[in-house]
C-alpha cells in the first residue's frame, strides 16, 4: 500500500539548534501527524515482526536537500506510523529515494511509504471494490478493507459507512456489524462467494 505522510518540519533537522522544549514539542506535534496522515489512509495495526518500508522524499520547494538529513528529520514520524503499526520501528528494514522537487507544493511536499503491488493483486482489488457491501448489501463500488495489512487477497468489500463510518464502521463503533451479529471473517466469506458467483 502507499501512505503518504506530511513533510518533516525544518525544526527536527540535525541541524537545528532549539530549545530542548520547542524540539520535543516539535517531534510530538509530527509524530501525531504522521500517526493521524496513516489511520485516515486506512492503515491499521499488522501481525508482523518485521516491516520493510521505501520511502520517496517529494519535497516542497526546489531547493537542494540531502537524503540522510531528509531521514533524520523523518524519526518522530515513523515513531508515530510504529505506533499505529504497532511494530517497533527496530525492526524495520528501509529504503530511501529522492522524488520529485516541488511535489504538490501548495501540501509543503510529503513522503511517500509504498508496497507496490503486481497486476493479479490490482485485478483481484478491482474485482472487490466492484462488488456490493458485504455487510449491509449497499451496491458498488465499495471500499476494500484488507483484514491484514499487505495481504491483497484477504480484502472485504465495504460501503463507507459499514468500513468507516463512526457509529456503523468497523473502525468506528461497528453498530451496523453488531446488529448483524457479523465479524470480519463472516463479511470476508461473503466477498469470496461474490467473487466465485455463488
Amino acid at each position: 500500500m502507499k501512505i503518504e505522510l506530511p513533510w518533516p518540519p525544518k525544526e527536527l533537522s540535525p541541524n537545528a539548534r532549539l530549545h530542548w522544549a520547542s524540539l520535543a514539542k516539535a517531534k510530538k506535534n509530527y509524530r501525531h501527524a504522521c500517526a493521524y496522515a496513516a489511520v485516515q489512509q486506512g492503515v491499521r495495526r499488522v501481525q508482523s515482526q518485521q516491516l520493510h518500508l521505501s520511502l520517496t522524499f517529494h519535497a516542497p520547494t526546489r531547493r537542494a536537500y540531502d537524503l540522510d538529513n531528509a531521514l533524520a528529520r523523518m524519526k518522530a514520524g515513523l515513531d508515530g506510523l510504529a505506533d499505529v503499526l504497532g511494530v517497533d520501528d527496530k525492526h524495520w528494514s528501509l529504503s530511501i529515494n529522492r522524488g520529485d522537487r516541488g511535489w504538490r507544493a501548495r501540501d509543503r511536499g510529503g513522503v511517500h511509504m509504498l508496497n507496490k503491488l503486481n497486476d493479479r493483486e490490482r485485478e483481484h482489488l478491482a474485482a472487490v471494490k466492484e462488488l456490493p457491501c458485504s455487510v449491509c448489501d449497499a451496491p458498488g463500488p465499495s471500499e476494500a478493507h484488507h483484514v491484514k495489512q499487505n495481504r491483497q487477497y484477504v480484502c472485504i468489500a465495504l460501503c463507507e459507512s459499514c468500513h468507516r463510518g463512526s457509529l456503523l464502521g468497523l473502525h468506528g463503533q461497528r453498530r451496523s456489524w453488531a446488529i448483524r451479529k457479523m465479524d470480519e471473517m463472516d463479511a470476508l466469506n461473503v466477498t469470496v462467494q461474490r467473487l466465485l458467483g455463488n
